[in-house]
């Protein structure tokens, strides 16, 4: 009780927009996605409840990749759900240890009548495959050099660039990759390929550290423990 009295007015005490809590939201189904300005999914009433827990008021900046990363690099932003925990990024954020989810499965796309073979991960080499900016898929895959990537920062755009065959292949983690094929609508011309990589390589809440909040570590994870703890998860995102 202390501690959080302390936090509160350490908070009280910062400028203006101390009141809000600045989350770097992605175009990014299932987990987010934005609709006429406002942003849905599980990550955003994650954010809210985390902010609840925090007395602050969610102020959702919508960006891709790179923008958000450039914002919680700046301190422009005070948080993003999703991240990997990766080296490059110890100097930018720092993540509470208890993650969002545990299995972020990378799957591979090909062109339906492509004649592409796709059943190890050398198969891959030799080809385009495009991905997100800035977004990390599975070790093994991001750190492969003999991979020729083509980053884009939309998940529609890739699948276009596939089906007009100037990518080979499109890389993405499992569930985001399904659900912005569906909501695109070229399922009739895109296939899942049969290989697909899986690693314990979860994602979390990852902090600014030039957000006001990274003074206060302690408080913020005890925030994000409520948050999950109130928020339901759906089975596919449970934690092990």
């Amino acid at each position: 009780m202390l501690s959080a009295t302390l936090a509160l007015l350490i908070l009280a005490a910062l400028p203006a927009h101390a009141g809000s809590l600045r989350v770097a939201v992605e175009d990014m189904p299932p987990y987010s996605v934005w609709t006429d300005g406002t942003p849905t999914g599980p990550d955003i009433a994650l954010a809210k409840s985390v902010a609840s827990a925090l007395g602050l008021k969610p102020r959702f900046i919508r960006c891709d990749r790179p923008k958000c990363l450039t914002l919680l690099e700046n301190g422009q932003a005070d948080c993003i759900f999703g991240l990997k925990r990766r080296p490059a990024l110890d100097e930018t954020v720092w993540l509470p240890a208890r993650p969002l989810r545990m299995h972020a499965d990378t799957a591979f796309w090909i062109k339906k009548g492509s004649g592409i073979r796709l059943e190890r991960q050398q198969d891959l080499y030799g080809r385009t495959v495009g991905v997100i900016k800035g977004m990390a898929l599975a070790p093994a895959f991001d750190n492969d050099p003999r991979i020729e990537r083509y980053a884009q920062t939309d998940m529609g755009k890739l699948f276009k660039l596939l089906i007009a065959g100037q990518i080979s292949v499109v890389a993405l983690e499992v569930r985001r990759g399904e659900a912005a094929l569906a909501r695109t609508g070229f399922a009739k011309w895109v296939k899942r390929a049969p290989y697909s990589l899986s690693a314990p390589d979860p994602e979390f809440m990852a902090v600014s550290r030039k957000s006001r909040l990274a003074t206060e570590p302690d408080y913020v994870r005890s925030a994000l423990d409520k948050a999950l703890d109130d928020v339901q998860s759906t089975p596919d995102d449970t934690q092990e």
